[in-house]
């Protein structure tokens, strides 16, 4: 049976971001993409931020990430700021647009973070990751040889290559079918359970993210404001069975509720 709790704040050191709020500058006026967010994330928890299209989900991301910088508030990431993080080399990073390196290989894509850091991952390490995403049989494949589901499984293991203490994972799987986009889902509960990652997926999949996280927390439209969360206890590792239990259907429909209120609400403000 999965818990729900609206509204808590988990404790601990993994993510923080108090007071947060982000303005872009525009010519027509001022477009406020984030308004008032605290949230804090259990290290070593999979969080997952659900909302719709343009909510400020990924410009959250973008901050733990040190890609952006708050307007207000501020951003820690395993209490240190999301720069020296990055510095540290401790944030792995995976997109929907996997942007591996067409001339090289699968396996020397992999590899390649810990060639930037000047901190080489271990040829076993290599074949271990590709094993577990079932591209062991393509380490000397080019990316153009590949499906995009095979390339996106490629990136995941070359996010957590070099063991980051941080995974940030933006719609990595958004443009996939359902039937690559659910086995690349119970692959990378696999691959973030081995690393032991503080870890935050931006989707806006219902399914995926009550499949994947231990904690949902659900946006409003923008300005993207945090309107509630759900706890999610389903035992791990989860499989594909798991999408057809009654419990997991109460989960999204708890989670579906909660969006079409946020946006009630977005649109009475």
């Amino acid at each position: 049976m999965a818990g729900t709790e609206e509204g808590a704040t988990a404790v601990g050191s993994g993510f923080a971001l108090e007071g947060v709020g982000k303005v872009y500058p525009a010519r027509s006026g001022d477009v406020v993409a984030l308004e008032d967010i605290d949230l804090t994330v259990e290290r070593g928890s999979f969080t997952a931020l659900l909302g719709p299209s343009g909510c400020g989900k990924s410009t959250i991301l973008r901050m733990l990430a040190d890609l952006e910088e708050p307007t207000s508030g501020r951003a820690t990431v395993h209490d240190a700021t999301p720069a020296e993080i990055r510095r540290s080399h401790g944030v792995g990073l995976a997109l929907q647009d996997p942007s591996l390196l067409p001339w090289r290989t699968v396996r020397e894509n992999v590899r390649l973070p810990g060639q930037v850091m000047r901190k080489p991952v271990p040829a076993a390490k290599v074949d271990e990751l590709l094993r577990l995403v079932g591209l062991q049989d393509f380490a000397k494949a080019r990316p153009g040889q590949l499906s995009g589901g095979m390339r996106q499984r490629v990136a995941i293991a070359r996010a957590i290559a070099t063991d980051p203490e941080v995974l940030l994972l933006d719609e990595p799987f958004g443009a996939l079918d359902e039937i690559t986009r659910q086995r690349l889902n119970e692959e990378l509960q696999s691959l973030w359970a081995t690393s032991g990652a503080t870890a935050l997926l931006v989707t806006h999949s219902i399914a995926e993210a009550a499949f994947l996280a231990d904690r949902v927390v659900v946006m409003s439209p923008r300005p993207g404001r945090i309107v509630g969360e759900v706890r999610i206890d389903f035992p791990r590792p989860r499989t594909e069975a798991l999408l057809g239990d009654p419990a997991f259907h109460a989960v999204c429909d708890r989670l579906r509720t909660m969006l079409h209120a946020g946006g009630e609400a977005g649109a009475a403000a």
